[in-house]
């Protein structure tokens, strides 16, 4: 995320923005900026999808659900892992191809 911050106003929902405010310790700012940047990789994961399908075609769901059974078996292994280890599986880990900043 850039360095440099800038205060803009947003409409929220009041019961909205105080479960906010309560979940992200009082610091409404930095809970809505998380929310927000999931929000962008959210959207330019699907930007890529599409560019994939136009170019490709359509995704093969038999194959999107192989690599999702993939993905949280490996997940569910590292988990049990840092369990066995002692170590906190909340606590944001960096890998060689995930740059610090990046935890979602």
């Amino acid at each position: 995320m850039a360095d440099t911050t800038r205060k803009y106003s947003v409409t929220i929902p009041e019961d909205v923005a105080e479960e906010a405010r309560v979940r992200g310790d009082g610091n409404l700012s930095a809970y809505v900026t998380a929310a927000v940047a999931r929000q962008l990789e959210r959207d330019r994961l699907g930007d890529l999808v599409a560019g994939f399908e136009e170019e490709h075609g359509p995704l093969d769901p038999a194959a999107v659900d192989e690599k999702r059974s993939i993905i949280a078996r490996v997940a569910a292994d590292y988990l049990r892992a840092r369990l066995a280890e002692g170590q906190d599986t909340a606590a944001p880990v960096h890998t060689e191809h995930e740059p610090p900043g990046r935890v979602a």
